[in-house]
């Protein structure tokens, strides 16, 4: 599929471009979409086929949200002068410019019936440039996605090796998984010279970004300002043999600007909800965000930490709706943990969505690495992962391990999201989340700090495969129950197999782990290895072929 350069006005998912000669923006908000042309009952008119058939794959309905906004109602704006800048169908809004003189035009528009409200949302927007000399060093080698093997892994990741092993998913690339087929849209700052840098040419050669286009203020090319979304796409489609490898660096892109570089006002989460509104029109299965917002230049728009309820602020309330759509949306949880502030940003406060933190390569979590819960007492962050350090392409085209932040973790945890559903495409969104989530070291014992942990791309994997077994008779038990010196593990299976016994404080920490024969139909194994273990609650785990069992056990004096 030939990338796309969007440049036109669409009534579905369209952003007006005009001249800077306004001084602020306003958000328009619309009482109803009374008397569309649009019906759901053809959603052909307004979604893309992708878009609707990730809908009817994941049982998702068309709904009103998903109709366009109501395009006499915007002609009736503009007619009084306000230039368009953004349009929300799943808000029924729009962001136009207005000049600070103009009080009787935003009166006027006020007055129109079908107006609910007028909020100023910024003023006018300034270009960010990036002064950036492209380094001439050519750091590949003859490696191609097929060289990759057991034995050669580190050798093809070369510095990007711990950020894919850090959650032990490098057995998903060795087995072709690398996000074939997955679209995911990075929602950022600017990207620049990700059309030049040589890590990206072999997603431009085969024609995989898809999609480019600004949403911010600013009405720029995305290629020229910007570093910080070139180094987050660097780590999901960056491909460079034996120096980075990103964690999904086959799927298809599209590149999203939304951030305004120098300005920090509401407006970017209304440029942000217009561009992941077009990623879900575009039919995309995967959204990553490395941004976040609790402060703005005006401290009257802050938000406070009960705003982090996942309903209040509007990118957050996107991000829900963007889930509810059928599209997995993964975020930075912000980087404040070391702050006065300390708890996460919008939208990482949002239901259905991975929230990711940032740890140490040592797998500690970092002293930056936003908390949680959420406001209404959610675990956040969701799982977290390296975002200290990791490789990545800086903003002259070289490759260092110099950066840090949930920025970072983010999108490490999306390219491989991409993975695990490009092997189980018949699983639903929330279905990838949530086996993602079990999947996580701390998932029996999570915190503020980490929430569910580091996730284990292997165990997704086998998580995944029970889910989607059928009519195969298999129990497992453990007991007895509470427990003095030893456990018994009972297994009924049809195939032979080896069983993997783990058990696991409170605290998330593996105190035990066995493995022993699993004969057909019924096994039964002692262990007295628990003897010596302190009383307390402890989370035993079986797995073996596609069953996982996971049992409480109380161990007593």
């Amino acid at each position: 599929m030939k990338h796309i350069v969007i440049a036109f006005i669409t009534t579905f998912f369209s952003t007006f471009l005009f001249g800077q000669t306004c001084e602020s923006r306003y958000r328009i908000s619309f009482t109803d979409k009374h008397h569309s042309p649009f019906s759901i009952t053809k959603p052909e008119a307004f979604l893309s086929e992708r878009a609707i058939t990730r809908r009817k794959t994941q049982n998702i309905e068309i709904k009103e949200n998903d109709l366009p906004v109501n395009q006499h109602y915007i002609d009736s704006v503009t007619a009084y002068g306000a230039q368009v800048r953004t349009v929300s169908k799943w808000f029924n809004s729009i962001t136009v410019f207005v000049p600070d003189s103009c009080e009787t035009l935003l009166k006027n528009i006020q007055k129109l019936p079908f107006v609910s409200e007028c909020v100023r949302v910024a003023p006018q927007s300034k270009t960010m440039v990036d002064s950036v000399t492209l380094s001439t060093t050519k750091q590949s080698n003859n490696l191609d996605f097929d060289d990759i093997t057991e034995t050669s892994t580190q050798v093809f990741y070369g510095d990007s090796y711990h950020q894919t092993a850090i959650t032990n998913a490098q057995n998903l690339h060795m087995q072709g998984f690398m996000g074939q087929g997955k679209m995911i849209a990075i929602l950022d700052a600017g990207f620049l010279l990700v059309d030049s840098i040589e890590a990206f040419q072999r997603a431009w050669n085969d024609e995989r970004i898809l999609a480019y286009k600004d949403f911010s203020g600013s009405n720029s090319d995305i290629f020229r300002e910007g570093s910080h979304g070139t180094a987050v796409f660097s780590l999901i489609g960056g491909f460079v043999p034996g120096h980075l490898i990103g964690t999904a660096p086959r799927a298809d892109y599209l590149l999203l600007r939304t951030e305004e570089g120098n300005i920090e006002f509401p407006v970017e989460g209304e440029n942000w909800i217009a561009a992941a509104e077009f990623a879900d029109s575009m039919g995309v299965d995967i959204i990553n965000t490395s941004l976040g917002y609790s402060s703005f230049d005006e401290d009257s728009l802050n938000y406070t930490y009960a705003n982090m309820d996942g309903k209040t602020t509007r990118i957050s309330r996107a991000s829900a709706i963007a889930a509810s759509k059928g599209i997995l949306l993964v975020t930075s949880a912000g980087n404040s943990g070391h702050t006065q502030w300390r708890y996460i940003t919008a939208p990482a406060d949002a239901d259905s969505i991975l929230a990711v933190g940032a740890t140490y390569p040592d797998s500690l979590i970092t002293n930056f690495s936003s908390k949680g819960p959420t406001a209404d007492n959610r675990i956040k962050p969701d799982v977290v992962t390296l975002g200290f350090k990791p490789a990545i392409v800086t903003q002259n085209g070289t490759i260092k391990n110099v950066s840090m932040g949930t920025s970072f973790s983010s999108p490490i945890i999306a390219g491989l999201t991409a993975c695990l559903w490009q092997e189980f495409p018949e699983s639903t969104a929330q279905e990838i989340r949530k086996a993602i989530i079990q999947s996580s070291h701390a998932y029996y014992a999570p915190n503020e700090s980490i929430g569910y942990g580091i996730p284990d791309f292997e165990k997704a994997r086998k998580i995944l495969r029970y889910s989607h077994v059928s009519n195969i008779v298999q129990h497992a038990h453990i007991y007895p129950n509470p427990f003095t010196t030893h456990l018994i593990l009972e297994a009924v299976y049809s195939h032979q197999e080896i069983i993997h016994f783990e058990l696991y404080s409170q605290d998330g920490k593996c105190v035990l782990q066995q493995n022993f024969p699993l004969n057909t139909y019924i096994s039964k194994h002692e262990t007295s290895e628990v003897s010596s273990l302190p009383p307390g609650t402890y989370i035993a785990v079986i797995s073996f072929g596609n069953v996982l069992h996971v049992q409480k056990v109380q161990k007593m004096l």
